[in-house]
């Protein structure tokens, strides 16, 4: 109505589905507070990160390539072949903390 706009960065969401998958493959290490109710919706939920992780790194695609160590016997491993230039993650989640609507979760609702 006042011609602003929400919106959040993806990356955001990204790291939640990490993050989420990583506590659902780990719960002792974590506190629940669902209801039984709520366990076939977190399912689901877990399930759209999955997929949406899936996305992600299909549209990021990395080309960069890898090459194959043997380890052992029967142990193929891979190993990255280059060094990679990553953006400055500092810098990201200061932006969004100088732009994070009042009263919202960092990183979840921009002005």
């Amino acid at each position: 109505e006042d011609g602003n706009y929400v919106m959040g960065l993806e990356v955001y969401h990204a790291l939640h589905c990490v993050n989420a998958i990583r506590m659902y493959i780990f719960p002792d290490n974590y506190e629940f507070r669902e209801k039984k109710s709520e366990t076939e919706l977190h399912k689901r939920s877990i399930d759209h990160c999955i997929d949406y992780l899936r996305q992600y790194v299909q549209c990021n695609a990395d080309l960069t390539p890898m090459y194959a160590e043997w380890l052992g016997a029967y142990r193929l491993v891979l190993k990255p072949y280059a060094t990679h230039t990553c953006r400055d993650f500092s810098r990201i989640r200061d932006w969004i903390e100088e732009n994070v609507q009042e009263g919202q979760r960092s990183g979840e609702v921009l002005r």
